[in-house]
């Protein structure tokens, strides 16, 4: 199955507003701007691994939890 990165982008804003984090919040966590962590949830920096991983840690779940639709 094709990873949809427009719904893992999609299912990362909603985790991140359920938990009532701002991208400010996140975006201090990653030691990254606001408006740098703002381009990877629109899709406009492509997100890596090792980004995924980082910021599923962020708000307390697994990778595959941001992957899955």
């Amino acid at each position: 199955m094709p990873l949809n990165i427009k719904k893992t982008l999609l299912n990362i804003r909603q985790r991140r507003e359920n938990l009532q984090y701002s991208q400010e919040y996140v975006a201090s966590k990653l030691k990254l701007t606001q408006h740098a962590y703002s381009k990877i949830e629109c899709g406009v920096t492509e997100i890596t691994l090792r980004r995924l991983g980082e910021i599923s840690d962020i708000l307390l779940t697994r990778p595959s939890a941001l992957i899955e639709s």
